[in-house]
C-alpha cells in the first residue's frame, strides 16, 4: 500500500492499519510523520518506507511488525544510534535506510548500527564493510520497439540488464 503524501498527520492512523492485517508492503513518504507510537502490530508486513517525514521516535512500537525485514526511514529527524534499540533487539532486519538523519553525521554510526544488527545485510546502500551494494534496478534501461508489420504502432516496454 503506497499512502505517499496522500494524508498529512503527526501519527499513524493505527486503529484503521491495523484492519490490514495481511499487508506485505507499506509505504508512509512525505506525510508528516513525527512519531510512530501507536503504529499497529502488523504480523506480515515485510518492507515499511517512511521516508522524509520529521521521525523523531517511537520506533520501539515496530517491534509488533516481526516479519519486518526492509525499513526505510531516511531524511527523518533520529538523533542517536539508541534511538533504533528496540528495533535492533525485537527485529531481524536485512536492510535499513537512514540516510539524512542526524545521526547520520556521526562518522562511526554505520559501524556502530551494524553491530548492533547484527542480522543487518545492508545499511545506506552499503555493506558491513562500507562497500556500495549495487541497486539491479539501477541497471535497468527501456528500449522501444515497434512491430513495422502491424497497421497499428504497437509498443512494448523490454528491460534490459
Amino acid at each position: 500500500m503506497y499512502l505517499d503524501e496522500k494524508f498529512k498527520s503527526a501519527t499513524v492512523e493505527g486503529e484503521l492499519l491495523a484492519k490490514c492485517e495481511n499487508l506485505k508492503t507499506l509505504s508512509c513518504a512525505s506525510c508528516g510523520l513525527t512519531t510512530l507510537a501507536g503504529f499497529p502490530a502488523l504480523a506480515n508486513l515485510k518492507d515499511l518506507s517512511l521516508n522524509d517525514n520529521r521521525i523523531a521516535d517511537g520506533l520501539e512500537a515496530l517491534v509488533g511488525c516481526k516479519a519486518l525485514s526492509s525499513l526505510s526511514l531516511a531524511n527523518n529527524k533520529l538523533a542517536n544510534v539508541d534511538d533504533l534499540k528496540a528495533v535492533a533487539e525485537e527485529l531481524t532486519l536485512s536492510v535499513l535506510e537512514l540516510e539524512a538523519n542526524p545521526l547520520t553525521e556521526n562518522e562511526d554510526y554505520h559501524e556502530k548500527v551494524m553491530t548492533m544488527m547484527p542480522t543487518l545485510n545492508v545499511l545506506d546502500g552499503r555493506d558491513e564493510f562500507g562497500n556500495e551494494i549495487e541497486d539491479d534496478d539501477e541497471d535497468l534501461s527501456l528500449i522501444h520497439i515497434s512491430e513495422p508489420t502491424r497497421q497499428e504502432a504497437i509498443s512494448y516496454a523490454v528491460f534490459c540488464l
